[in-house]
């Protein structure tokens, strides 16, 4: 059996070759690296503006700097109902460190019953009112209520859907260690 030995010329050309093919990697590699440094982090929580019961704007960017808490909820929910105490408490304890909740309506109720329903249960933080494509588009909700807490950086650190014990518990402790 005879083998192939390969010529001067080949052998200059086969080292040509793989010097080429190397520099193509590299420089796809380099492209690769680049294009996700200019890339937003996947955990940023997207940019929204929203109108309060008022009719003023509220941008989720303007409060860069402040931890947030996104609460989607709707008047007729009544899991929702259950989470304001817990709310205002939270709101109580960190509002003055800079917590900022954002009671974000997902249903698109009515302004009249939001406000009666904010002033029945005496929610002390900002309501935002037509809220469904933030929800819905934004944000892939599906259910109420639906929680999101973000960093000062913008980041969403944790994200809730229903409300329970359990749930309590994590969005306790992200705040605890938001706040430390």
């Amino acid at each position: 059996m005879a083998l192939h030995t390969e010529t001067p010329a080949e052998e200059r050309t086969m080292l040509q070759l793989r010097q080429s093919l190397q520099r193509a990697l590299a420089l796809t590699m380099l492209g690769l690296l680049g294009g996700c440094s200019s890339a937003p982090p996947e955990d940023a929580a997207p940019d929204f503006e929203l109108k309060d019961t008022e009719g003023n704007s509220v941008r989720l960017a303007d409060l860069n700097g402040s931890v947030v808490l996104l609460d989607f909820w709707a008047v007729g929910c009544g899991p929702c109902r259950r989470t304001l105490p817990y709310l205002k408490a939270i709101h109580e304890k960190y509002g003055s460190r800079g917590l900022r909740i954002l009671a974000i309506n997902a249903w698109n109720e009515p302004i009249a019953d939001i406000k009666d329903f904010a002033a029945s249960m005496k929610m002390p933080y900002t309501i935002l009112v037509e809220g469904r494509q933030v929800h819905r588009k934004v944000f892939n909700g599906s259910a109420v209520p639906m929680g999101i807490l973000i960093d000062r950086e913008g980041r969403k650190v944790y994200t809730y859907v229903g409300w329970d014990d359990e749930r309590r518990r994590i969005l306790d402790r992200k705040l605890e260690e938001l706040f430390k």
